[in-house]
């Protein structure tokens, strides 16, 4: 064989050497191309898993705030009924009180204009039976202690009202003290839920 037979075929053979190489090469390209092409896929898949999960926490975080809401509302609403109904029982139990007293003074007032117009008989007697000393004194006695008995009931009848208005003015006074740790709830609970709130991002 002459030498350039012998180059020809050197060069034949690198030819294919390099043309296995790129074959190989190639063949690694798409090797590589499909894996890139399934991690894409994979995170695609994860990325989808992760929406559907930040999806199902939001709706869980939209369904409890929902529910907290309802239950402070359906507490609130209770606070606020036991409230008014106990302002509206006190305010009753203030005016039968009040009711009780104006008329015990209205009979007392009665009383005491009819106590005036005997005390003004009795002088009137007295006046006019001064020959008869001794049966008039015993008269006099006699009416006046009916008077002291009369003025010691009624002083019993405003002592009793008096202390029946004392006792309706401390149920008040304790009804106020519980409207205002009852508003104390109200605020505590607003308070909360604005936090709660707050933290999820609503």
């Amino acid at each position: 064989m002459e030498p350039t037979d012998v180059t020809i075929e050197i060069l034949k053979s690198i030819r294919d050497e390099l043309h296995d190489g790129l074959t190989g090469v190639r063949t690694e390209v798409e090797s590589v191309r499909t894996d890139v092409a399934s991690v894409r896929t994979e995170v695609e898949s994860v990325r989808s898993q992760l929406q559907d999960g930040l999806t199902a926490v939001r709706a869980e975080l939209h369904d409890g705030l929902t529910a907290v809401r309802a239950e402070l509302h359906d507490e609130l609403t209770v606070v606020r009924a036991e409230l008014h109904d106990g302002l509206t029982a006190v305010r009753a139990e203030l005016d039968d009180g009040l009711t009780r007293v104006h008329g015990e003074v209205a009979s007392v007032r009665n009383q005491t204009a009819s106590l005036r117009g005997e005390a003004g008989s009795l002088r009137h007697d007295l006046r006019e039976g001064l020959a008869g000393v001794t049966e008039g004194l015993a008269g006099v006695t006699e009416r006046m202690d009916r008077l002291e008995h009369r003025q010691t009931d009624a002083d019993l009848r405003i002592a009793t009202e008096l202390v029946a208005v004392a006792g309706v003015v401390r149920e008040l006074r304790d009804a106020y003290r519980e409207d205002r740790a009852l508003r104390y709830r109200v605020d505590d609970h607003e308070r909360r839920l604005s936090d709660v709130e707050k933290r999820v991002g609503v």
